[in-house]
Parts: structure tokens; sequence; C-alpha cells
């Protein structure tokens, strides 16, 4: 058998078009996987997948700090004119009654006076 002859070894050399290439792809990939990733994770915060189109079409924006969330809110608040009137006597209990079901089977939820154990 014939032994390989050794060789230090020499990294391989690539042309400057082809160093600029791999980094192209490399970094816009990066890039793209990172922008869908934050896209996903403001999808799904909150377990609603409420997504919202982002409304500044730059890349580099960061939704965690909305413009139009102000916006959103304005609508919602009543001019001042329009208070709701206060009321002057505090509600009354509403009486519970046992249902049908309940009383059937002679289940009762009267709360008990029970002392405390120490």
């Amino acid at each position: 058998g014939t032994r390989a002859s050794r060789q230090a070894y020499e990294p391989q050399q690539f042309d400057t078009y082809t160093r600029v290439k791999g980094h192209l792809i490399v970094w816009s990939s990066l890039f793209v996987f990172m922008t869908c990733l934050r896209e996903f994770l403001v999808g799904c915060a909150g377990s609603t997948w409420a997504w919202q189109p982002p409304s500044n079409l730059n890349p580099f924006w960061v939704r965690r700090y909305s413009d139009d969330w102000n916006s959103q809110d304005a609508p919602l608040k009543k001019p001042e004119g329009e208070k709701k009137p206060v009321k002057d006597q505090p509600a009354l209990p509403k009486e519970r009654k046992v249902s049908e079901f309940y009383q059937k089977r002679r289940i009762s939820n009267v709360r008990r006076d029970v002392p405390q154990r120490s």
C-alpha cells in the first residue's frame, strides 16, 4: 500500500467575489430568519394570534414601541361631557335561588359557620 503524502494543511482560499457572495448569502439569510422570527413572536404574543401588519415598512422598525397604540386607544376615550351619572344608592345583592337540578338531588349551598381548626 502507498501512504498518502503528508502535507501541511492550508485553508482554502477564495477570491474576493466569492467571499462577498458568501457573506451576502449568510447575512441576508440571518436577517430574513430573524425578521420572520420577530413577526412570529409578535403574532403569537398573548396566545391570541392577533397579528397586525406593521404600519411602517422599515424592517428595522421596532414593533415593541408601536406608534399606532395611542391612536387605537383614542376612540375608546369618552369626551369630558359624557360622564356616567354617579349612583346614590349601592346596588342590593341579588337573591340567588337554588336550581331545580340541585333541589331534586337535595344539594344545598348554604354557608355554615364552622370554627377554624388551629
